[in-house]
C-alpha cells in the first residue's frame, strides 16, 4: 500500500528485492514496539515507528535483533491512506 514516488522505487526495485531475499533464504520477523502521530491533516500524515526485526538464518541460527527507528508520511489515495515516503531516524 504505497503511493507516489515511494511507489515508484518499489515498482522499479522490487524484482530485485525479492530475489535477493528468496537467495538469502532468511526469515524475518518485524515487530512494532511504539508508534507516534507526528502531525496529521485529513489527507496526510507524518508516523513515528520504533520497530525491532528478528532474523534467522537458514541454518536455524539466529542474528542479534535490530531496531528501527522510522518517519513514515502517509497520503490519501484514492480513499485509502498508503505510505508516501519512509525515512531511517537516527
Amino acid at each position: 500500500n504505497t503511493t507516489g514516488a515511494l511507489q515508484s522505487q518499489l515498482r522499479v526495485t522490487s524484482t530485485f528485492l525479492v530475489e535477493d531475499a528468496q537467495k538469502a533464504k532468511v526469515t524475518t520477523k518485524a515487530t512494532v514496539h511504539d508508534l507516534a502521530v507526528e502531525s496529521m491533516t485529513g489527507d496526510s500524515a507524518v508516523v513515528l515507528v520504533v520497530a525491532e526485526s528478528d532474523t534467522t538464518n537458514p541454518d536455524k541460527s539466529k542474528r542479534p535483533p535490530a531496531f528501527w527507528r522510522l518517519s513514515v508520511d502517509l497520503k490519501r489515495d484514492d480513499g485509502q491512506l498508503k505510505m508516501a515516503k519512509v525515512d531511517f531516524v537516527q
